[in-house]
């Protein structure tokens, strides 16, 4: 199907480019162009065509007017022309099947007056457009499926006759063409006949001889194809019982009629009997008569045929109509029970034998209901086209007219149409409006006749043009003027009168700058101008009437834009990027920076400054023409990058500036020799058993090198050794591997020269040297077996201890319920809190504090494993004189426990070196700094906290401040001691007794509560009211 689609397309096409051209015969043009849906198809060009330009002069030729005469033309609808260009179109579908139904060529006929606005001229063209047939139309029968009976003694080729297909395209090449017959193998062939109406004969043919007892049913499928490429198809399925056969058609004396009628003839007279005779005989033999359905309306509804007789008979009356003659089609069918049908034409042609009054068409060439004409108009010029209409002959039917009217006359342009010319110099100053009245009347006896008449309006000519006061303006304005400002005011004046004068003023489409006042031709500005884009604006200003056609007048604008300090200077991008070698020397040229000032004079010239950088610590000089250069040598691996702000400032009043960002980048130079950490000169030994497994990753060497890229990164290499090559040393990752069994014996000495070495040019290399200690297996198990036997005794002591904290424990609790008044009283000599709570550890249990502590304790459970630190004694005040101190206070650090990280073997599961406290490094560090973990300023000696880990280890104390009103670092915010402790913390038990102090009694007051033992710990806020706590 899209096969099909596409190909007709293609035809379609093709007869357009091919038929749409035009044919002159005479005074007339033909046209050929096929059949579509398409509307606005262009046809030709019937001025050319009919080559009117070998009639005309040029000057005539384009003052023509083109127009359809409708008179007689009853498809002139289906057409457009355009008055101009004489360019002819369709105005909608071209269906040849509705306009020439039953003809197989189809013509439409129009007439096309071309006229002359200005001369006499005035010419009426015969078109003759033949619409070209396309495929668009399928063969169609009248129902799907039909059912047959077929004796069986029929012979072969005998035929019975079936209801054909009908293809409404009556062309030769797209009619219905053939027949065929699905299945092939059936007992059954097709052969038809065309009819006259488009519909066909057909006749189904048996080709051998059937046997009801073998098979007494058949189904067929009839196809009709016309004579498209591909074709179209119609099906037809014919249900075949086995009968018998009627195979003769009847035959008419004759292929077709003529007869001739007066126009006044009665309805029911017969006409004419056409006689049919069929050879065959009984009810096969009686032929019946009608007229075909498939003809034109207008047949059927005028005549009517006796089905018996043949009778033809006028059922409607019938006129006159020049040139027409009814064509109509009889059928003849016989009455078998497969009637045969044949058809032939009547042609009836009508006289005239009455007269009718002349009808008068007028045509006003203007296309409204009053003419109109230019006073300039030559003598000849047409106004209008005058069409009689008489349907009679001879004299009823000549025709004679003429016309009433000042300055106008009639003019015969055939022997029912005329034209209505001027006939003297028309000027509308003196008379403005004709009145034409056209009368005519016919030869008759009486004559008839008929009149009309229309009006004729002189139009004004616009023939002066306006002229400005002035050809050429000139003004100077400052830039970055207001938008709507008045710039200048034009003016033109104009002689004609009427719409002819009134002039109105424009500027051109493409000018964007102002804006005329089409009235006034004031010219304001239409944006605020730039001088650095448009330093001068010119355009031009029309003054146009409202003349037609209209007339113009041009004057040039010139506006000269002046500079206003309004462009600060502009880098060409927001962030510079320079590098430049590390080491050298002051004075080294950078770059160069450049701004651009888009104004002119001193509000174009620029300086340049820095205004900020790095600690306003830049190495470099801004000179004023934008170049940098350094002020010392560089290092890379003191300070890699430099940024900083550069200023381009203008000189004009007032002045502007703008900045960009400047980076400058040190390049590396390999300067940095690579350093080796592991092995240090101090922890240069490894310990490793004999037994140990091939592959095993025995250390890592490391090393770093200040500089970077290639220039930093280092490779290692063994450069001397006494291992017998027992080593593997991985260059890039620095792992020794062990890569064959260890043949020396417990207690050698392996003795590796490591080289870590850059990639930089020229290479920087150093060295440092391993020792490897052979050892025996047999130490480790003796190790284990002792430690062993250390966790045994641990524990029992443990034990031991555990039982003599509780029975102290008890005792103590005792002591402390028979001091408990005499523990008040100290409590309200205490200073109160001021500050927070300091933290320090007690160093014995002998001094008063030691005693105190123990009243009011809080006690947390921590596992925490990151360095605790002990805050300074000296940094707590001895308000109290209670307390007192008998031993000086020691600040402690206690260290994280260690993993194997720090080992040079570290990773390593089967070297014996377990890391732990083992390495020359950590025999030889320095301890840790004496550091402090106090937030505040120191409080009174009375409030802590006390953190008691597990495990045995000593008392760790950590200090919490909640700040009071006017000390520093306080927020308004209450704080809590969660935000004091490690992160680590998980299981805390609280003890708290808090007094409130200086304030009304409607809050807590010496309040204890516990909080047990919570996981994760909970917060605890100290807001401001009870900021005087003893925890």
């Amino acid at each position: 199907m899209e096969f099909c689609c596409v190909s007709e397309l293609f035809v379609m096409v093709f007869m357009t480019l091919w038929y749409s051209s035009a044919v002159v015969l005479g005074q007339g043009v033909d046209y050929y162009i096929p059949e579509g849906d398409q509307t606005d198809r262009f046809i030709g060009n019937v001025a050319s065509d009919a080559r009117l330009q070998e009639i005309v002069d040029d000057t005539e030729f384009r003052n023509l007017r083109y127009s359809f005469l409708t008179t007689g033309s009853e498809y002139a609808s289906l057409f457009s022309i355009d008055e101009h260009s004489s360019f002819l179109y369709t105005v909608g579908a071209l269906d040849r099947e509705t306009i020439c139904e039953f003809s197989p060529s189809c013509e439409v006929n129009l007439d096309v007056a071309a006229q002359s606005t200005m001369g006499s001229f005035f010419r009426k063209i015969k078109v003759t457009i033949y619409i070209q047939d396309v495929n668009d139309n399928a063969p169609i029968f009248d129902k799907p499926s039909i059912s047959l009976t077929i004796s069986e003694a029929v012979l072969g080729g005998t035929s019975i006759t079936i209801d054909g297909a009908r293809d409404r395209d009556t062309s030769d090449q797209y009619s219905l063409q053939s027949y065929n017959v699905t299945p092939s193998s059936s007992p059954f062939s097709i052969k038809f006949l065309k009819n006259l109406d488009g519909t066909s004969i057909v006749q189904l043919v048996v080709t051998q001889p059937l046997d009801r007892e073998k098979q007494d049913f058949y189904q067929i499928t009839v196809i009709a194809k016309d004579g498209g490429n591909p074709p179209k198809s119609g099906t037809l399925q014919a249900n075949i019982s086995i009968s018998d056969v009627n195979d003769n058609s009847p035959t008419f004396e004759s292929s077709s009629y003529n007869i001739t009628v007066r126009e006044d003839i009665n309805v029911s007279t017969v006409i004419m009997v056409v006689s049919a005779s069929d050879l065959d005989k009984g009810r096969n033999g009686e032929v019946v008569y009608r007229l075909s359905p498939h003809q034109e309306v207008t047949n059927l509804r005028h005549f009517g045929i006796n089905n018996r007789t043949g009778e033809l008979s006028i059922l409607q009356p019938i006129q006159y109509i020049p040139g027409q003659v009814y064509r109509i089609i009889v059928e003849a069918s016989d009455r078998g029970e497969q009637p045969l049908t044949s058809q032939t034409f009547v042609h009836v042609s009508v006289i005239d034998v009455g007269n009718s009054r002349p009808v008068i068409t007028t045509n006003l060439l203007s296309g409204l209901d009053i003419a109109k004409i230019s006073e300039f108009a030559d003598l000849g010029a047409v106004v209008a086209h005058i069409a009689v209409e008489d349907p009679n002959s001879g004299r009823n039917g000549e025709i004679d007219c003429w016309a009433e009217a000042d300055a106008f006359t009639l003019k015969r342009l055939d022997a029912k149409e005329f034209k209505i010319v001027v006939s003297e110099s028309l000027d509308r100053e003196v008379r403005e409006q004709h009145e034409v009245k056209v009368m005519c009347h016919d030869n008759g006896n009486p004559p008839l006749n008929d009149s009309d008449s229309f009006l004729v309006i002189v139009d004004d000519v616009n023939d002066s043009p306006p002229i400005f006061s002035s050809l050429s303006y000139h003004e100077e304005v400052y830039e970055n003027n207001a938008f709507g400002e008045v710039l200048v005011q034009v003016h033109a004046s104009d002689s004609d009168i009427g719409h002819n004068a009134m002039v109105l003023y424009y500027s051109l489409p493409d000018n964007n700058f102002v804006n005329v006042e089409a009235l006034s031709g004031i010219i304001r500005a239409n944006m605020s101008f730039d001088r650095e884009a448009t330093p001068t604006i010119k355009f031009e200003v029309l003054a146009i009437d409202q003349g037609q056609p209209a007339l113009t007048g041009t004057a040039t604008v010139t506006l000269t834009i002046k500079d206003i300090n309004d462009e600060p200077p502009m880098f060409n991008k927001p962030v510079f990027t320079f590098d430049i070698s590390e080491n050298k020397h002051a004075g080294t040229n950078v770059a160069q920076i450049v701004a651009t000032d888009r104004d002119e004079g001193d509000n174009s010239k620029i300086a340049y400054s820095i205004v900020s950088g790095q600690n306003q610590m830049i190495p470099f000089f801004l000179f004023p023409n934008g170049q940098i250069k350094s002020d010392r040598e560089l290092d890379r691996e003191v300070q890699s990058v430099y940024d900083f702000i550069v200023q381009a400032e203008d000189l004009g009043r007032p002045s502007l500036n703008s900045s960009a960002r400047v980076k400058v980048i040190v390049t590396d130079e390999n300067d940095n020799v690579p350093v080796i950490t592991a092995p240090s000169t101090t922890n240069n030994t490894i310990s490793l058993t004999s037994n140990t497994e091939i592959g095993t990753r025995v250390t890592i060497i490391r090393a770093f090198d200040l500089d970077e890229k290639e220039n930093g990164l280092i490779r290692y290499f063994i450069t001397q050794r006494n291992d017998s090559d027992l080593f593997e040393l991985n260059e890039k990752t620095g792992s020794l591997i062990l890569k064959r069994k260890i043949s020396q014996k417990p207690g050698e000495t392996i003795v590796l020269d490591i080289m870590a070495s850059d990639q930089g040019k020229p290479r920087l290399t150093s060295t440092r040297m391993l020792f490897i200690q052979i050892t025996s297996p047999a130490y480790y198990t003796d190790t284990i077996q002792r430690n062993v036997i250390i966790v045994i005794i641990l524990l029992a002591v443990t034990a031991i201890c555990s039982g003599a904290i509780i029975i102290i424990i008890c005792v103590l609790r005792r002591n402390d319920r028979e001091r408990k008044d005499k523990e008040k009283e100290i409590y309200k000599q205490a200073t109160s809190l001021e500050g927070g709570v300091s933290v320090f550890s007690l160093p014995g249990d002998d001094s008063s504090l030691a005693e105190k502590k123990k009243k009011k304790e809080v006690s947390f459970s921590l596992d925490d494993e990151d360095m605790l630190q002990i805050a300074d004694p000296n940094q707590l005040s001895s308000k109290n004189n209670n307390l007192s101190l008998d031993k000086p206070f020691e600040s402690k650090t206690f260290p994280k426990k260690q993993d194997d990280d720090h080992s040079i073997v570290s990773g390593d599961t089967n070297a014996s070196d377990s890391g732990r406290g083992g390495s020359d490094d950590e025999n030889h560090a320095p301890k840790p700094p004496h550091t402090t973990s106090t937030f505040h300023d120191p409080i009174p000696q009375k409030s802590w906290f006390e953190f008691q880990r597990p495990q045995n280890r000593e008392m760790q104390t950590f200090s919490l401040h909640r700040p009071g009103p006017g000390s520093p670092s306080t927020s308004s915010k209450p704080n809590s001691y969660r935000d004091f402790l490690p992160n680590s913390v998980s299981n805390v038990q609280i003890h708290v007794t808090a007094e409130k102090t200086n304030r009304p009694k409607n809050g807590l007051n010496n309040m204890s509560f516990d909080s047990g033992k919570f996981s994760p710990a909970p917060t605890l806020d100290i807001s401001q009211d009870y900021r005087d706590c003893v925890v």
